[in-house]
């Protein structure tokens, strides 16, 4: 550690004279702390950390919905459990639940999911009271971290920024939806890390740094988006504590190996390196902006959205994609009020840099957290999204109450250092009352929303409302609406209203954009199933006209083939082509093996239905499809040995 002269207790007083928002001893990151001080910072957390489990834990009770079909639900390698870890490690993310491009990578994620499932399959309570009780403890870790960093500052400024973060609606999306563990867990690793970090700094303990790296490399393989904090760390060292310039870039650097040593890993998963994959305009429409001006200006409009949600954060939606958020140009006013306003605010940061330490690193910290997904950088898979503001609410948190306690006068430098832990005292009451009135509405928006997440249905037949022209969004809504809802339905007449309803969402996606090739092809099997074969065959046709790589599209066609036309060579040869387009595809094989038993070819139907074991070990219509081609064949035994194979699999998932 650097050696500095300790300031004598007349220079302290006059440092805090002058800028109150200064640290006032030399060692301002890990001050020994007696006793009732930290019995004092350990109630202040737990009183956050139980706030952040009472806000959420009306969303125990909820279902898995939305993305936790994908990486849960329906997600064959996390199914597998405990026993899946070596495929997790080397897959990509949604391995398990389809054959795609994706490029993500978040192995520790799904690792918990699969142990979970070991332990309680098909039971999604465990899953949601893990999510609660990890932010809760996010809000215990973040106060008495914020308390460490901000030292000399009034105790209210950390807990009132702790506070605020934990109760903002914005973390709904986060905490009811499961598969937003990533989210969560990246960010606790993270705080973690840095709170190692600055033990380093003060005691300059070798295993204090080695912790920091495991807890930094954890977070990575929660989420690639930990990278933006290799900026955001460097700034805390510097702006709050007494590392110099050399020990800040060998942390700094100590932390990049963290990164590198992630993306090779990642890179032997998935292949290679690259990111930013061709998105769909219903993804993001910024890859349909014709030029640079348009996506800066649709970027910029973005970002203003995203200050308007931290302000008034109602209502809320799982989905703002096109139309719902559109191109802009800088003929419009928003585009421009946005761009003036983070310029504003990134200059307020950097003059103030040195004067006005809170402020400036709120701003700073907000920016840092919200750059990834901008957009600026690069273009990724969504244009718009709260989850995505998820670590950003924490500098909006301390920004909000700089300004609370400017305004109200109260001092930001603790006056003493008993004044400095003294939260709850007559001197603050101004203050609660304020928070009172930012946390009551938030609170109730928080547990309202956690109720629209019960499960999928519930929760698109909200944000329909709440985002109706987004095409994503209604055709998301009638996918659920048909294969979740109409399917379990045994009451004829109420089937086909869901239907009905489902084809009617169809309709408005087609409407908001006429060129989602998607949808023809589920359209037609909502016709197919409502009974409408005219109207079936004629939408999933089109689908493959205007799409004739579509691999899908060939197993929906042969699907109506074999079961209104009695086709079964038609069905088979287009169930043929669409494993011939993504030898991959689960369903595609399924069906083409069904069509080989159905004509009588049993040898081809197995070796069809063994493609699909190999890609989903334990699926449970193709071990029964299985045996009874085995039966069919005259093989009992076998027959017999895949019925075992296909209970053992059933039970497992129950």
């Amino acid at each position: 550690m650097e050696n500095q002269r300790k300031l004598t207790r007349k220079e302290k007083l006059e440092a805090q004279r002058q800028n109150p928002e200064q640290v006032s001893a030399q060692k301002n990151t890990g001050t020994k702390k007696n006793k009732p001080v930290k019995k004092k910072m350990a109630i202040h957390g737990i009183v956050i950390a139980v706030l952040g489990f009472l806000l959420y834990a009306n969303s125990i009770q909820n279902d898995f919905a939305l993305d936790d079909y994908s990486v849960i639900k329906k997600n064959w390698v996390v199914k597998q459990g405990t026993s899946a870890y070596s495929t997790i490690l080397s897959t990509s993310y949604r391995y398990g639940y389809r054959d795609s491009d994706d490029e993500l990578y978040r192995p520790l994620p799904l690792m918990v999911f699969a142990t979970i499932w070991q332990f309680f399959p098909n039971n999604p309570a465990p899953f949601h009271l893990l999510n609660v009780l990890l932010f809760a403890i996010t809000g215990f870790v973040l106060y008495n971290l914020l308390k460490r960093i901000f030292h000399g500052v009034n105790a209210l400024m950390p807990f009132s920024a702790a506070l605020l973060f934990m109760v903002h609606p914005l973390h709904t999306e986060v905490v009811a939806n499961i598969k937003s563990i990533d989210e969560i867990l990246s960010f606790l690793f993270v705080l973690l890390s840095v709170d190692k970090i600055l033990d380093y700094i003060d005691s300059g303990m070798m295993k204090k740094i080695v912790l920091a790296w495991v807890f930094f490399f954890l977070a990575f393989l929660c989420k690639e988006g930990t990278i933006v904090m290799l900026v955001v760390i460097p700034l805390i060292l510097a702006m709050f504590t007494n590392a110099g310039k050399a020990k800040i870039i060998q942390i700094a650097l100590v932390l990049s190996s963290a990164a590198f040593i992630f993306l090779a890993i990642r890179a032997n998963a998935l292949g290679g390196l690259a990111v930013g994959k061709n998105f769909a305009i219903q993804e993001n429409v910024l890859v349909s902006a014709p030029n640079v001006g348009i996506r800066l200006a649709t970027i910029f409009y973005v970002l203003f959205q995203y200050i308007r949600l931290l302000v008034l954060p109602y209502p809320l939606s799982c989905d703002y994609s096109f139309k719902q958020l559109d191109l802009a140009s800088w003929g419009e006013a928003l585009p421009w009020v946005s761009l003036l306003f983070y310029a504003g605010i990134a200059f307020i940061a950097l003059r103030n840099y040195k004067t006005n330490k809170l402020l400036s690193f709120g701003i700073l910290f907000f920016l840092g957290s919200i750059a990834l997904y901008s957009n600026i950088l690069m273009t990724i898979g969504s244009l718009f999204a709260e989850r995505f503001l998820y670590t950003a609410v924490l500098g909006f948190a301390i920004v909000i109450v700089w300004l609370l306690m400017k305004a109200m006068k109260i001092p930001l430098a603790a006056e003493s250092k008993k004044a400095g832990d003294e939260i709850f005292n007559r001197g603050n009451q101004k203050m609660f009352i304020m928070l009172a009135i930012l946390i009551v509405p938030c609170s109730f928006i928080t547990v309202s929303r956690n109720a629209d997440w019960k499960d999928t249905v519930t929760l698109f037949t909200k944000d329909v409302v709440n985002a109706p022209n987004s095409a994503l969004l209604q055709f998301n809504f009638a996918n659920e609406l048909k294969v979740e809802k109409a399917a379990n339905e045994t009451d004829v007449n109420i089937k086909n209203s869901i239907l009905d309803s489902s084809i009617m969402h169809y309709k408005k996606a087609l409407e908001i954009y006429p060129q989602y090739n998607e949808v023809y092809e589920q359209l037609g099997l909502a016709y197919y199933y409502r009974g409408m074969d005219s109207l079936a065959f004629v939408n999933v046709t089109k689908a493959i006209d205007l799409e004739p790589g579509r691999s899908t599209a060939y197993n929906s066609l042969g699907t109506i083939y074999f079961s209104k036309a009695k086709d079964y060579k038609k069905a088979l040869e287009l169930y043929l082509r669409s494993v011939e387009l993504n030898p991959n595809y689960i369903d595609g094989w399924r069906n083409a093996g069904a069509a080989y038993g159905t004509l009588g070819q049993y040898d081809k139907a197995i070796d069809a239905f063994q493609r699909v074991l190999k890609l989903d070990p334990v699926n449970v219509t193709v071990l029964k499809f299985i045996s009874q081609t085995y039966r069919s064949m005259g093989d009992e035994v076998s027959a017999n040995s895949y019925d075992l194979k296909a209970k053992e699999a059933e039970q497992r998932q129950q």
